[in-house]
Order: structure tokens, then sequence, then C-alpha cells
């Protein structure tokens, strides 16, 4: 009865071992003392008559403050603009305060009132037996930690509200009510325990299937909240709440810690493929266009632009064709751009450069650094495209430019394991000459030649290659060509192209002039005159 309250320290008692006939006061009883101070009987007396919940009005208070002060549009704007749980503010523009602003922001009228509905029924039961500072750090360390993993599992939303919070408060309250179930009275335990636990489970199988809600903030607030209230005790006698202070302050400097990582954490990237180029990008980046007019993946947060692209072009080009051709790309920005950086550099076999630019849009500087790398007639870039001042993201061009791998393009792939005879060598040595192994090309097709003595399509070939990459020896080959194969009409025309490239245009009319003569009419001859001589 002294446990529950019913005696009191002025009831009178009458015990024949302890006062005889007596009656006397109740805490005149040493016995009496022992019980009223048990720790068992000062967390009844919290849970029947507590204290003023300072902190949870408190708490209450702002959060219906802040909602009525966003509900004018420019406000609410301004605060879902610079507020909300959303990761590529926090990483890359390092606003890290916003896993903890989130949880006083609310989307309309019924979001709050269900939030403050769960804020106040827990917390005035949970501040009477914790104290109102940890209650405070538990609520700051669920938000938190609800954002954090929100932010990192669901990292392309924008999130609000305090649940974080609640379902920090719904797991402490069932914490505490397994911890302590002797010594809840009756009028206490829908609030704890098993009750609350239930309720929980429920609510966060309802978050499941219901849209727009962030279970992972609710999760990673159950978590931090259960595991506060698991290290904590009653707040009931001096030794139990230096303790319970000393827990709070090391779960607050972990939070602190917390921020401390986040400040720390890499962008997190995905790969992106395009033809033979392999790179990476950061996750949440969405499709759209760069200063220069090509697809591009542009960071939602300043403007940050990525390109990564193949180009294909018709025949072999040049890494210094390829750097000029970008270079033009950017002087239509800004024909005044600057060249800061020029160096050579290989990547898995493969020469290209590395460019760092600066030029003027829209009345700033940005920063470019850009990989580009040729290899026959494929042309590969990785463009890099910042605010000048853009933070953490400018740095990013490292890590992304460390991820660049150069395999086969898919079409060469299959070509280099083509079969088939001398039809396999050919289609080998066309995968070759693609990425400008004309080495490998050439041999390919000696080998063809060999194998089918006879056949026009390997001859065909070297003169294509020969047009490809022209060298002294072309005019020999061309004569020889067409002397073996004096009337094939593709022949001519790969001899006539190999000679136009290699620089011998002459010899080429020659040909051509002589072919006319002999067949009146020939319309290839007049198309390639045309084509090549623009007649």
């Amino acid at each position: 009865m002294v446990r529950d309250g019913t005696i009191g320290p002025e009831t009178p008692v009458r015990a024949d071992t302890l006062t005889g006939d007596r009656w006397i006061p109740a805490n005149e009883l040493e016995l009496y003392k022992g019980l009223r101070d048990s720790p068992g009987v000062l967390v009844r007396q919290a849970l029947t008559s507590p204290a003023i919940p300072w902190f949870t009005a408190l708490l209450v208070g702002v959060e219906l403050r802040i909602f009525a002060w966003s509900q004018g549009t420019s406000v609410q704007e301004r605060l879902w603009d610079h507020f909300t749980k959303y990761t590529p503010a926090i990483i890359e523009g390092d606003e890290y305060w916003r896993l903890f602003s989130y949880g006083f922001l609310h989307g309309d009228l019924g979001h709050i009132a269900m939030n403050m509905l769960f804020i106040a029924y827990l917390g005035i039961a949970l501040e009477g037996v914790i104290g109102s500072v940890s209650l405070a750090v538990l609520f700051a360390s669920s938000v938190f930690w609800g954002g954090v993993l929100s932010a990192l599992l669901m990292p392309g939303s924008h999130s609000v509200g305090a649940s974080a919070g609640d379902f920090g408060f719904l797991a402490a309250a069932a914490v505490f009510g397994l911890r302590y179930a002797d010594l809840l009275p009756a009028r206490a335990r829908p609030r704890f325990g098993v009750v609350i636990l239930v309720y929980m489970l429920y609510q966060l199988v309802m978050g499941l299937t219901a849209e727009r809600v962030d279970n992972w903030g609710h999760v990673g607030g159950l978590l931090a909240g259960g595991a506060h209230m698991a290290l904590l005790r009653p707040n009931v006698g001096a030794l139990w709440r230096a303790r319970n202070l000393r827990i709070s302050f090391i779960v607050a400097l972990l939070t602190g810690v917390g921020v401390l990582a986040m400040a720390r954490l890499p962008i997190p990237l995905v790969p992106v493929e395009e033809d033979g180029l392999v790179a990476s990008r950061p996750v949440w980046w969405a499709t759209g266009w760069a200063a220069t007019g090509d697809r591009a993946w542009v960071s939602p947060v300043d403007g940050g632009q990525l390109v990564v692209r193949t180009v294909h072009h018709e025949t072999p080009i040049s890494v210094a064709s390829a750097t000029e051709s970008l270079l033009d790309a950017y002087r239509e920005v800004d024909a005044a751009i600057v060249t800061r950086n020029d160096t050579v550099v290989e990547r898995d076999g493969v020469s290209g450069r590395h460019l760092r630019l600066a030029y003027e849009a829209e009345g700033s500087t940005r920063r470019v650094d850009a990989l580009v790398y040729t290899r026959g007639r494929y042309e590969h870039r990785v463009v890099f495209d910042v605010p000048e001042r853009s933070g953490r993201v400018a740095r990013l061009w490292v890590r992304l430019f460390d991820d660049v791998v150069l395999p086969l393009p898919e079409e060469v792939a299959q070509a280099e394991a083509a079969t088939g005879g001398w039809r396999g060598m050919l289609k080998r040595a066309e995968g070759a000459a693609d990425i400008g192994n004309v080495t490998v090309a050439r041999a390919e097709i000696d080998a063809a030649r060999r194998a089918a003595p006879g056949e026009t399509a390997p001859v065909e070939a070297l003169l294509a290659l020969a047009a490809a990459y022209p060298d002294e020896a072309v005019p020999a080959l061309a004569e020889e060509a067409l002397t073996t194969f004096p009337e094939d009409g593709r022949i001519l025309e790969a001899a006539v192209r190999a000679l136009v490239a290699a620089g011998h245009p002459d010899d080429a009319l020659r040909r051509l002039d002589a072919r006319g003569a002999a067949a009146p009419g020939d319309r290839r001859v007049a198309r390639l005159r045309r084509e090549l001589f623009e007649e």
C-alpha cells in the first residue's frame, strides 16, 4: 500500500510488532521511509502525479508555431528550399542542419495533428520518468538518426515531419515498459511496454503500404530512441539522475560525431556506361543538358554538369582534333575561355588529354575538367563542369576521373570473337581498324588474302584500311589491286578513296578517267567524281 501510494506520510498506522497499541503517522516508521523512497514508489508517483512536462509543452508549442508561420506560400517555399531533409543539399551543399530542421516542418494540418498527438501523449509520460534533458536529447537524436538513415537510403526524396521523433518516443516507451513492467501502475500501462510495442509495429507495417511515407526515417528514429532508453534508468534518486545525464550527454556527443561523419561522407556514385567507356556519376544527378549542348547528368543543387559520351566518327580522329572540337563547343559559350592546364594522359593503353578550363556563364565563373580519349574512330569524353565555388562537388572530379575505364566497344568485342575462316579474319580486322590497331588489322587482312587468294573482299578491306590510315605505300597498293582486279568496280572505288586520303588526288582522278573512257556511262565513276572532286 505504501508503494501504491495508498498510505501517505500522515496516514495513521498500527502494527503490534512495531507500534504496539499506538497509532502513529506512517512517516515516523523507518520501514515507511525505506519503502516510500524506493524507485518503485517514486516511479509510480512520477507516472500518476507527474511534474510539469516543460520540454513536451515547449516542443509541441514550437512545432505548432512553425506550422502556423509556414502557411504563407512564400514562407513555406523558403522553408522547403532550405530546411527539408534532402540528401543532395545535405551532402553536396554541406547543409547538415537539415538533418534536424526537417523534424519541425509539416505538410498539412492532418500531418502535424497526428505527430503532435503522439508527442503529447507519450512525451508527458516519458518526461516524468526520464526527465526533461534526457527526453530532449532522445527526441533530437531520434530525428537526427532517422534523417541520416533516410538520407542514405532515400537520397532523392524530400522529407518533413517529426515522425522520426515520434517513433523514437514509441520505442522508448516500449523499452521502458518492458524493462520496468513491475513498476508501472495500472493507469500508466497503456503508454508503455507491450501495448506500445504492438502499436509501433503496426504503424511500421502500415507505412510500408502508404504513399509519401519516409519509412527509413521511422526506422532510424525507432532504433535511436530504443537504444537510448535501453541505457537509461528511471530518473529518481540522485545517483540515477546523474547517470541519466551522463548517458544523455554521451548520446548528444555521438549525435555530434554523426554530424561530423556526414561532413566527411563521400558523394555516392553509380556507374555510367557508354560504348567503350565506363565512368561514374553521383547517384541523384538527373539527366539534362550541358553548356556545350551534350546530354549530361546535372546536379540538383548547384548546377554541376557531367558529360559521359562516346562519339562514333566515320573516319579515325586524333586526340588533337577531338580536343579542339571540345574547345570550339565551349568557345561558343564564352569566346574568352581560358585553358588552365592541358596534360597528356593514358588509360588502359589509350592516349588522351586532360584539360582544365575556365569560362564565364550567366555572370559567374565555371570550371571544367575534361578527359578526351580517342582510338580509331571512337572519341570518348568525360567532362565535369561546375561553378568555381561549389564546395565538395568541385573536388569530385578526382574520384570521377579515377573511375574511368575504357573497355573494348561492343562492336569491336564482337568482331574480336568472330570465327568462320577468312571472313572471320576480315571481321576481326575491321574491329581492330575501328579502334586504331592498324598492325593487328593488317595482319588479319594478310591472313585472309592468303586463305582466299582469289577473293576481292580482302583486297577491298586492305584498301579501306589504307584510306583510314594512309601511308606512303598507298599508290603501290592501289596499283597492285587495280592490276589484279581491273574490272571490279568496288576495287576501283576503294583504290580511289585510298589515293585521295593519302594525298594523291591526281592519280585517283587519272584512274577514274581511265575507267570512264573504258566504260562510258559508268555511274560509279560519275558518283565518285561528284563526291570526291565536286564535279
